[in-house]
């Protein structure tokens, strides 16, 4: 729901985008927004009509006001948008996200990366490997900011965290 508020700039309620999943009465079914597969069973989900999901993002917008500036959304493998041309990885993101920079006189380009989010549910804050993760991100980034001087980079998670107790 984060993201899609952000791409979006309306509401989950709005967009339709309420979470990582919805439920699809019709089928029975606990569907991945983003990954467009079975929420337990993990299989591709292609029978179900996503174009009710379907809003102009941001990226489309800023594009139809600048129709010569090159506007590219850059994903993982694994989230749909990006199953056929998706990273796998962190330095695949950079090499593509270089290329085209180095195609391209002006440019936007988003890239959605996975960490530290998608580790976050499963380990919570405070732990070790999440203090890694961010390092790691952080010396990534600004070693990528270094080899590219005239681009401005902005680095945002679309929601926080905070670890709960359980009931």
């Amino acid at each position: 729901a984060a993201t899609n508020a952000f791409k979006s700039g309306l509401y989950p309620a709005e967009n339709g985008w309420l979470g990582w999943s919805f439920l699809d009465k019709e089928k029975n079914r606990v569907v991945e927004y983003f990954t467009h597969r079975n929420y337990f069973t993990k299989e591709a989900v292609n029978d179900f009509d996503y174009s009710i999901f379907n809003y102009k993002s941001i990226f489309e917008l800023i594009k139809e006001q600048n129709p010569s500036l090159t506007v590219v959304e850059n994903y993982p493998s694994v989230i749909a948008d990006g199953a056929k041309n998706g990273y796998n990885s962190m330095d695949d993101m950079l090499d593509r996200t270089a290329q085209i920079l180095n195609e391209n006189s002006e440019c936007l380009i988003y890239s959605y990366y996975l960490e530290p989010d998608h580790s976050l549910h499963s380990l919570g804050t405070n732990h070790r490997k999440i203090n890694e993760i961010c390092s790691e991100i952080n010396y990534r980034i600004e070693k990528f900011a270094k080899e590219h001087p005239d681009t401005l980079i902005l680095v945002f998670a679309d929601h926080s965290h905070i670890d709960v107790l359980p009931l």
